[in-house]
């Protein structure tokens, strides 16, 4: 087995060798569009994924979702938005138990994650969970240009509704500050 390269902590080629998933080394150049992707991955989501893209539209320039397949409608509520912003990943390896994970595998949900993040756009990436609903007022000109000005920025996010999109969350709503928004190149 040859060496498996990586750029910073991202790896550049998989254990597989499955190359159509290899990771460009310069996916983070400094010729990226100036603007913010989103990068989400998802898996059985039908409940939450039409409601969280209809927050978040407005507000990303680009939205890379990367799915495994399921057994639910994720795929179709997807396909159902037919905005130029998103992009659609189909990701075709049933990914591990966390006991059971290997570094650099297709099979890991790091390296799809990677997948997902060498698959972005702009100069700016947020991780964005597929179940994170963007509240309104923080989906402002000002609040992008200010992300825009960053290298970093950490923010909270909320549970604030139930599944069901009818009741308050009964859990704690606000969880600990991390990092949402990052300049692509401060990444390696």
């Amino acid at each position: 087995m040859s060496e498996i390269y990586s750029l910073g902590r991202l790896p550049l080629q998989n254990r597989e060798y499955k190359e159509d998933y290899y990771l460009s080394p310069n996916w983070c150049n400094k010729n990226r569009l100036r603007g913010i992707s989103a990068l989400m991955r998802s898996y059985n989501d039908e409940n939450w994924i039409g409601p969280v893209i209809q927050s978040i539209l407005p507000f990303f320039d680009e939205i890379v979702v990367v799915f495994t397949r399921g057994s639910d409608r994720t795929e179709k509520i997807l396909k159902n938005f037919k905005s130029k912003k998103i992009k659609i990943l189909d990701y075709p390896f049933k990914l591990k138990k966390e006991k059971d994970r290997c570094f650099n595998s297709v099979y890991d949900v790091t390296y799809l994650t990677n997948y997902g993040l060498s698959k972005t756009i702009c100069s700016h990436v947020s991780p964005w969970d597929s179940d994170m609903v963007l509240i309104p007022r923080f989906s402002s000109e000002a609040f992008h240009d200010f992300i825009l000005s960053k290298n970093v920025v950490r923010a909270s996010g909320y549970n604030v509704v139930t599944s069901d999109f009818k009741y308050a969350s009964k859990q704690e709503p606000t969880q600990y500050p991390s990092i949402r928004f990052l300049k692509a190149s401060s990444v390696v």
